[in-house]
């Protein structure tokens, strides 16, 4: 999964200045972890998960909404490593992605660094598996 970026915000993540509210689609659901649907990512609930930001310079975009607002950037550039996830469940619902089983919140901590898109598409290099939604 990649998540489309600027060429203005490429190497400039946002510093969170307080936990982030996010929501991912997941793959598989046991009582207190859950598999992500595309990079297979175990979460562990109430774990802080880190990584680096990777980034590419091939199309790699996921989903319509995403295609979409790339064909709006003259110079696009994507970030592939990191914990991508979306902003709200209105726009997880538009993704229109089948491969998974159930859809799960999550928490960016405070001081983590994320990017966001005008597609509200997030990645960021720390992630908290809070739980399932109902």
């Amino acid at each position: 999964m990649c998540t489309v970026i600027t060429h203005r915000q490429l190497g400039h993540p946002r510093t969170a200045k307080k936990d982030i509210l996010v929501f991912k689609l997941m793959r598989s659901v046991y009582c207190d972890k859950s598999t992500s649907s595309y990079r297979r990512f175990q979460y562990i609930i109430n774990q802080l998960n880190t990584t680096e930001f990777t980034y590419d310079v091939e199309h790699c975009v996921n989903d319509l909404h995403e295609y979409q607002y790339r064909e709006t950037l003259s110079n696009p550039h994507y970030v592939s490593g990191g914990f991508h996830s979306y902003a709200s469940i209105k726009r997880m619902k538009k993704s229109g992605m089948i491969n998974f089983l159930c859809a799960a919140e999550f928490i960016i901590p405070k001081e983590a660094k994320y990017y966001i898109n005008g597609a509200d598409n997030i990645v960021s290099n720390q992630i908290i598996f809070k739980g399932y939604l109902k």
